[in-house]
């Protein structure tokens, strides 16, 4: 980058959101620049305080100095990005917070990005051509902005709107609508499952299409009147339509699940039958290991770590894992999946 010719002010700028900062990332280097003479500023989303963690945890709360909306680039001399999970992930759904880096990283000022915060200067465009250290899951799938490499685990959960997920994933009074915005803020795969028990119009996966992120997949869990009513017998007429969604969704697709009733007796030649009649992008291989995590109430921390054990060995046999929580209950799931996703560093 080359210097900025604005003068300088002493002071840099810790940009963060409302929530989700990992305090570490937070008040080291802080102090690092106060020690180095130079004043840091704390500029958020929102006036307040942001909530800091410690992993898990809830850590301190910090008074915020100045919000991103009220400063310009020509403010600092350099920016720091702290990271976390969540902290990033917000802050890079905010527009006027991304249009702040974006402006930052074109005056040729210093810019530290810690952990995940590299999802940050992706959302704003800043990174092709260049090349940056990073958490692995802080590289997007795509490498469509010159950087990344396809992510081998994938967590989310079993569908996205369920009213008693208001408190845990969406904010009160928030429209059945703007559900799907609030769940890909924070994952970035779903497991479709009202598919199973109605298969969605075509327009349906093409709203879909437009709007999931960059990244972002979706699994589609197939029919049941494929796989329970007919029970794989004359399957051209499903899997037709199967093919024209799967194409519609793009590269948004992740896995298309065929779950067979548990009374249904092996038959080769008919499953055999059932997936040639499929396009070629759904011929069952086993590249990858799909986990579909049920159960009744949530899973417990030494559950969660086994899981997130036998994920990296599947990773290391060079497999691609995608795991779903279908624990709704209590918003279960999305605890869960926040806690996977958390062991593996996403």
């Amino acid at each position: 980058m080359t210097a900025s010719s604005s003068a300088s002010t002493g002071k840099v700028a810790f940009l963060v959101a409302a929530e989700g900062i990992e305090r570490v990332e937070l008040t080291h280097p802080w102090a690092a620049v106060r020690d180095a003479g130079l004043t840091p500023v704390l500029v958020s989303v929102k006036p307040g305080e942001v909530q800091t963690f410690d992993h898990l945890d809830k850590a301190e709360t910090i008074a915020v100095d100045e919000v991103v909306a009220a400063v310009a680039p020509d403010d600092f001399d350099a920016l720091v990005l702290p990271g976390g999970v969540a902290n990033p992930d917000a802050l890079r759904m905010d527009a006027t917070a991304v249009a702040f880096v974006k402006a930052f990283v074109g005056t040729g000022k210093p810019v530290a990005a810690i952990c995940h915060a590299p999802w940050v200067l992706i959302e704003a465009g800043v990174l092709a051509g260049r090349k940056l250290t990073s958490w692995p899951s802080g590289v997007q799938r795509r490498a469509a902005v010159g950087v990344g490499a396809r992510l081998t685990a994938w967590v989310g959960t079993s569908g996205w709107s369920y009213d008693h997920w208001t408190d845990v994933l969406y904010p009160p009074g928030l429209a059945p609508r703007d559900r799907l915005a609030a769940y890909v803020a924070q994952f970035r795969t779903v497991e479709l499952n009202a598919s199973f028990y109605r298969w969605p119009r075509d327009a349906a996966f093409a709203s879909w299409r437009r709007r999931l992120p960059e990244g972002f997949v979706m699994t589609v869990k197939g029919p049941r009147g494929l796989t329970h009513a007919r029970r794989l017998y004359a399957p051209e007429v499903w899997c037709e339509r199967i093919e024209r969604c799967w194409h519609i969704l793009g590269d948004r697709r992740g896995v298309l699940l065929l779950q067979l009733p548990p009374t249904m007796e092996r038959d080769d030649v008919r499953l055999d039958y059932a997936l040639s009649r499929l396009p070629c992008v759904l011929r069952a291989t086993a590249p990858f290991v799909y986990a579909r995590l049920l159960y009744g109430g949530s899973y417990s921390d030494a559950d969660l770590d086994w899981w997130a054990d036998r994920i990296r060995e599947w990773e290391c046999d060079g497999r691609e894992v995608f795991a779903y929580f279908n624990n709704d209950g209590g918003g279960n799931a999305v605890h869960n999946a926040r806690a996977l996703r958390h062991r593996r560093g996403q």
